[in-house]
């Protein structure tokens, strides 16, 4: 949201649009969102849209299952651009093609009007957080010295924080126990410089990896006696 807004405020156009679009390389676009300056200040960041009528639609399985909040569950989709199969790997195209839906491997939910809400990854899923993209979304709009940061699950439960600053400047520890005294338990924040976080090729932080690179004590940290000084 703290993207779009900058884009959106930064446009010389007197009505400019920013369009979300929510889908997948197998499925292309699956939900649609425009956002006016007016709107993107106060929706909801986590609000991807709605299906494309005539194009794509979405539903929402196993809602609250396990330890899911109400009305949260696995996204599956049906569209009109969806893969026919992977090259060489049918096995795994048929594990995520049921019954004519595809699995996104994400989950979230429909709101009362019908939009698809994102929550996270299934894969990082948190029973600390209804959804750590929302917290991220959060954190990212009230420190904006923050370049990026992302949520990391570890094996016990709990979370880590993966935090970069604007050319890696130290990490003000006052400014961010006060940002996050809302937020649910968290583990000190690891203070990593941009280039070492392991990305996609769309610049998403691969938490899975980064995850395995933290526990091994392999992610670089920077400021170590900035952070302490701060402290």
């Amino acid at each position: 949201p703290r993207t779009m807004r900058a884009l959106l405020d930064g446009s010389s156009r007197r009505t400019p649009l920013y369009v979300q679009q929510y889908g997948q390389t197998e499925t292309g676009p699956i939900t649609t969102r425009f956002y006016t300056r007016s709107l993107a200040r106060h929706a909801d960041g986590r609000c991807v849209g709605h299906a494309i009528p005539g194009f794509s639609r979405f539903r929402i399985l196993g809602e609250g299952a396990g330890s899911r909040r109400r009305g949260v569950g696995e996204i599956v989709v049906r569209s009109k651009s969806l893969v026919i199969d992977y090259l060489g790997r049918p096995a795994y195209y048929a594990a995520n093609f049921r019954q004519g839906w595809w699995r996104m491997t994400d989950v979230g939910r429909r709101s009362r009007w019908g939009c698809l809400h994102l929550h996270d990854r299934e894969i990082d899923e948190s029973a600390r957080a209804e959804s750590l993209l929302a917290l991220e979304d959060l954190l990212l709009q009230r420190l904006p010295a923050l370049l990026e940061v992302a949520f990391v699950p570890l094996a016990d439960g709990t979370l880590t924080p993966l935090a970069c600053t604007r050319d890696d400047r130290p990490l003000d520890l006052r400014a961010w126990a006060e940002a996050t005294k809302d937020f649910p338990l968290l583990n000190p924040p690891h203070h990593c410089g941009w280039e070492s976080l392991p990305r996609t090729a769309t610049w998403k932080v691969r938490r899975v990896e980064a995850r395995r690179l933290l526990q091994r004590g392999e992610l670089p940290v920077l400021g170590r006696e900035a952070l302490r000084d701060a402290a």
